[in-house]
């Protein structure tokens, strides 16, 4: 079977896509344990971590912070995932998007705060 030119060329531009939203999307390595630093927030499905460029991670099994956390800055490791939502996180939240969720969060309060 013999690949053509223009298929090698979809192939190749379809390739450099994909390495492009990989490059440019968030530098957080999904998968791997990470340390994210942000606000501590209560949401609708549960406590997130929201950075200085607006990026929301939620927290595995944490329906919301203390409130001597909330607001505060907080450091965050753990391995973080996305995930689709779940029919009930989308009924409850209106989330229709994939999530960023950090599995199980070792939580920090920041020297600053």
């Amino acid at each position: 079977m013999e690949i053509g030119t223009r298929t090698v060329l979809i192939l190749m531009m379809r390739i450099i896509i994909v390495f492009i939203l990989l490059i440019t999307t968030s530098t957080t390595m999904f998968g791997q344990v990470t340390t994210i630093s942000g606000i501590a927030k209560d949401a609708k499905y549960g406590a997130v971590v929201v950075t200085d460029t607006n990026e929301v991670y939620y927290l595995d099994k944490l329906e919301s912070w203390d409130k001597n956390r909330v607001g505060k800055t907080v450091v965050v490791t753990g391995k973080v995932v996305t995930r689709k939502p779940r029919k009930s996180d989308a009924i409850s939240a209106d989330i229709t998007t994939p999530i960023k969720l950090i599995k199980k969060p070792e939580i920090k309060i920041a020297e600053a705060d």
